[in-house]
């Protein structure tokens, strides 16, 4: 990344912690009408970043994902979609997707070192603000296959990424998570908790965010 106009320049290095899961439903409206194929990847991240002059060292924890296939925007209402790790050991994915055509999706799986287990209870709250696109975290509980629970809280670390598609406002907040396990260890990890929500019916673009951007450009944390 190099962006001399935002004085902007980053080298980052992603290693994967296992390989790449499709753990998407295979039928109903999300597979049919917008996410046929995608993938979800946790893995760490190094490298720089200059800001403006001033070189930070990155040593992280990061989560790539990629999709394809048909997206039709008209079919959703709202969704949650949240993405993290805690380390190698411990991943997740965690989704609701309300339809068009009012059914709903509610599913979730973890990845402990290379096992991929679902979950078979899943509860995701996410912690809007009065804007009802922007938010400052979110909570998860999740029961596994395996009879493990999960209890997820997390905590936004930076102004929330408000992308426009087709009139749906789309918001992707980075936070931060503590995941509780069943032995009561309370672990720190990284996600991106998105949401959507498409209460002005895509008739106008979102003007006023509490904690979210919108705006083209480069903003320092906590800045519009």
């Amino acid at each position: 990344i190099d962006d001399k106009k935002e004085g902007i320049s980053a080298q980052l290095r992603i290693v994967d912690f296992h390989p790449s899961v499709n753990g998407y439903p295979r039928s109903g409206s999300l597979t049919d009408d917008f996410a046929s194929h995608h993938m979800d990847i946790p893995g760490k991240v190094s490298g720089t970043v200059t800001i403006k002059g001033k070189t930070y060292n990155v040593k992280a924890l990061g989560v790539r994902d990629r999709g394809w296939g048909a997206r039709d925007w008209s079919t959703l209402l709202s969704h949650r979609w949240v993405a993290g790790t805690v380390g190698p050991d411990l991943s997740f994915v965690v989704l609701s997707w309300h339809a068009a055509n009012d059914s709903m999706a509610k599913f979730a799986w973890v990845v402990k070192n290379d096992t991929l287990i679902y979950a078979k209870e899943v509860d995701i709250v996410a912690y809007v603000e009065c804007d009802a696109i922007s938010m400052r975290g979110g909570h998860v509980k999740l029961v596994l296959a395996d009879g493990d629970k999960l209890d997820m809280e997390f905590t936004a670390v930076a102004p929330g990424v408000v992308s426009f598609h087709h009139n749906i406002a789309c918001t992707d907040t980075m936070c931060r998570v503590v995941c509780t396990t069943p032995d009561g260890t309370a672990r720190e990890g990284i996600a991106d908790f998105e949401t959507t929500g498409n209460l002005q019916a895509g008739k106008r673009r979102p003007a006023k965010l509490m904690t979210a951007v919108i705006n083209d450009g480069f903003f320092p944390a906590g800045k519009e």
